[in-house]
């Protein structure tokens, strides 16, 4: 199979159903979450309209709150008058400035994102160009690696991610499209997990990298827990050398710590990790990386 040679679409269905299927198996509940299958972040016709409409209301609210604090009434109703004519001429400005306001917040926050969720709407959104870009470039670092044998190693969900993800390598199957069914896995649970803890992306990235290691069932591989110490010591470096952490990197980071705390056992339940990431605060969880012995 090629790099282009793969149904994409039924890969993403496929790993949203194992995962809602996953999570009801481990009595975590999450209904009603609806899955949208996007080309690029221009198909988001949901959050577009409902962004563009958000937008035109903090535009009138900005408005309105310059006339309320106009102190002078001469002043105030010289604006009211003034923006009244300049609507009433030209009605489409407001909606242009929305529009590309509307239009910078979508770019801005989605350029890169391979997967969205709009948590109003019980929505999430897989974008299928940003994850064939991202699987491209992995087969890309691949062809430069000298895998003969079937084995476990690290790869990197996202470009500048400093966390790898492991990946079984099957030299009997098709790597092409157990790459694309990995990745399609690492970005469909971390969206369906925002409904378990909201936009905190701290804590959806540790559950995130914790669904997908017990779901693949990782533990089997005793060679899967020299990525995961490798991963524990960039991310001692990391939280040392860095003032700004990322979130998504920080819960990536004490995932891999709970993973090794666990390696002795493969009945962990699951269910019962969430309560201890709910209450963790970001410094809880900068100290523990830090203060953390694996030997």
């Amino acid at each position: 199979m090629t790099r282009d040679d793969y149904d994409l679409d039924n890969i993403i269905k496929s790993s949203f159903e194992e995962a809602i299927e996953y999570f009801n198996k481990n009595g975590i509940k999450v209904e009603g979450l609806k899955l949208k299958i996007a080309k690029s972040i221009w198909s988001f016709y949901d959050i577009f309209i409902s962004r563009f409409i958000i937008i035109l209301f903090i535009i009138s609210v900005f408005i309105y709150k310059i006339l309320y604090h106009a102190e002078n009434i001469l002043i105030r109703n010289s604006l009211i008058i003034f923006i009244i004519a300049i609507l009433m001429r030209y009605p489409i400005i407001i909606f242009i400035i929305a529009f590309f306001m509307t239009v910078g917040y979508l770019l801005f926050l989605y350029q890169r994102s391979q997967g969205v969720h709009f948590l109003p709407d019980k929505k999430i959104f897989i974008i299928k160009k940003h994850l064939e870009e991202t699987v491209n470039r992995i087969l890309d670092d691949l062809s430069h690696s000298n895998i003969k044998d079937s084995s476990v190693i690290g790869i990197k969900s996202s470009k500048n991610s400093i966390v790898l993800h492991p990946f079984y390598i099957n030299m009997k199957k098709d790597i092409v499209n157990d790459l694309v069914k990995t990745i399609t896995d690492i970005v469909v649970i971390h969206e369906t997990v925002h409904y378990i803890f909201g936009n905190d992306e701290r804590k959806t990235s540790t559950f995130e990298f914790l669904v997908y290691f017990y779901k693949n069932e990782f533990y089997k591989y005793p060679e899967v827990y020299e990525i995961i110490e490798e991963n524990i010591k960039i991310c001692k470096t990391y939280i040392e050398e860095n003032k700004e952490l990322d979130a998504y990197e920080l819960g990536r980071c004490y995932g891999n710590i709970i993973i090794h705390k666990n390696k002795q056992s493969t009945n962990i339940n699951i269910k019962d990790i969430i309560e201890e990431i709910k209450n963790l605060s970001k410094k809880d969880v900068i100290d523990t990386i830090r203060n953390y012995k694996m030997y």
